[in-house]
């Protein structure tokens, strides 16, 4: 058996990669190829139209086996250009993540699409939205985050754009906006009045379990301030 290779003399590319392991600065796995500009900005297209969430540049870097610094450029190009063309779709930068989103200035054709489209069905989280907002109105996004556990705040747009939902003022205290069901949601089930619906307030939180989950400071970013109405994600389930 050989002796343990002194720590003088060890590879360099071993020292190098301890060196890099210990780093504060992030540096991915390169990718096995060389990534031209335009490969790079058509990967992070794809990418971005199915990412749930705004999503860190760190997770791009990642997936495709990039400089961080790259692929932060990369996202900033995409951003400025789809801006200076008047695209329909913005790509923005929320919190630590880039995510696509519809543009402000085109809400009125999503919203109008959506009401046409009325007879495609909800997706369960929109469904599970719709309920807790049903039974638990006046509700804050945050309550409704509280209650499902995850992020609903394209569900949320969503229910808004189809008019199921309408912000219809601010709760006391936090200012943020609170959302009911509306007259359509009404005429969508068939029913006349709220007491129609079933009896399935019991298997929901109540008020207090639901402050309790809002007291986690975990949620404080859930419980930053409502983003203004009729922007919608592109995936607008």
């Amino acid at each position: 058996m050989s002796a343990p290779m002194d720590e003088g003399l060890r590879p360099f590319a071993t020292q190098e990669r301890a060196a890099a392991n210990s780093a504060e600065e992030f540096e991915p796995e390169l990718a096995p190829h060389e990534i031209a500009d335009d490969e790079l900005r058509a990967a992070l297209e794809a990418m971005l139209l199915v990412v749930p969430a705004p999503t860190p540049a760190r997770d791009f870097a990642e997936a495709v086996g990039q400089p961080l610094a790259r692929i932060e450029s990369a996202l900033r190009a995409l951003a400025d250009e789809l801006k200076s063309r008047r695209s329909g779709v913005e790509l923005r930068e929320v919190g630590d993540g880039w995510r696509f989103y519809t543009a402000g200035a085109q809400s009125w054709a999503v919203r109008a699409f959506l009401r046409e489209q009325g007879r495609v069905k909800l997706s369960g989280a929109a469904l599970e939205t719709l309920a807790i907002a049903a039974y638990r109105q006046p509700v804050t996004r945050s309550q409704i985050n509280a209650i499902r556990g995850v992020d609903s705040d394209g569900v949320l747009r969503s229910l808004v754009a189809r008019e199921l939902l309408a912000p219809t003022g601010t709760e006391p205290g936090s200012g943020a906006i609170v959302y009911e069901t509306t007259d359509g949601f009404l005429e969508q089930l068939g029913i006349a009045s709220l007491a129609e619906l079933p009896d399935i307030e019991p298997l929901l939180p109540g008020p207090e379990a639901v402050e309790e989950i809002l007291a986690d400071p975990r949620l404080e970013a859930a419980q930053s301030a409502e983003p203004a109405p009729l922007v919608w994600n592109v995936d607008v389930e």
